[in-house]
């Protein structure tokens, strides 16, 4: 693939996707969800996955204009971005049941995982020059630091958030085939008559528990 020419088609692709999936999960999240086939009961969870899709369709369009020294930031995150989508569509697909739009998004975050790393690892042409020197310049260490803080956040609470949602999938079906017990609690030794159960009630005989 030649970087030159895929970077501004690429690049829109990208915005329209992140922008109509991002604003529908945020915006619609219960519509949205039922009209995907999903139950849709973990609102917050939509709108996150949401607004974290929109704000890398905003940072594109911002970015549109930009020279590649300025986006090659913003296109190793949606890199990362597609990568982790096909990490959390491959558990839906895993753990049986996947809808439709499961293995759309896996094929859509498959072309843009390609297209961004290719982009990634054959910068186009027009980071020659004063470009190019600026793209060998190292990245200032607090910055390689707040980039760690991210990385790390973000797979402490996207992984685990996929590992929680796929395991929990399964929890319904565990519980339904689950025994119940029929064992019914001794009486506690503690326990006195309540009002309504009068140990003295007329026509009653005594009973053994009444206090004398």
């Amino acid at each position: 693939m030649d970087s030159n020419r895929i970077l501004r088609p690429l690049l829109w692709l990208l915005i329209l996707a992140g922008g109509f999936f991002g604003l529908a999960a945020f915006i619609a999240p219960a519509t949205f969800a039922s009209l995907t086939g999903f139950a849709g009961t973990d609102v917050f969870t939509y709108r996150l996955a949401g607004a974290a899709t929109f704000a890398y369709a905003i940072g594109l369009v911002a970015g549109t204009r930009a020279s590649w020294v300025e986006l090659r930031i913003p296109i190793a995150s949606t890199l990362t971005f597609n990568a982790a989508s096909i990490f959390a569509c491959a558990l839906a697909i895993a753990s049986g049941g996947a809808q439709p739009l499961v293995f759309v998004i896996l094929l859509a975050s498959a072309v843009f995982t390609a297209g961004t790393w290719q982009l990634l690892r054959q910068p186009p042409l027009e980071a020659a020059g004063k470009a190019r020197a600026e793209l060998e310049r190292p990245i200032a260490s607090w910055l390689v630091g707040l980039y760690v803080i991210g990385v790390a956040a973000a797979a402490v609470f996207g992984l685990g958030r996929c590992s929680w949602a796929a395991s929990s999938a399964s929890s319904p079906a565990r519980a339904a085939t689950t025994p119940l017990s029929t064992a019914r609690p001794g009486p506690r030794p503690w326990a006195r008559p309540s009002a309504g159960s009068s140990c003295c009630s007329p026509g009653a005989g005594p009973r053994p528990d009444c206090p004398r």
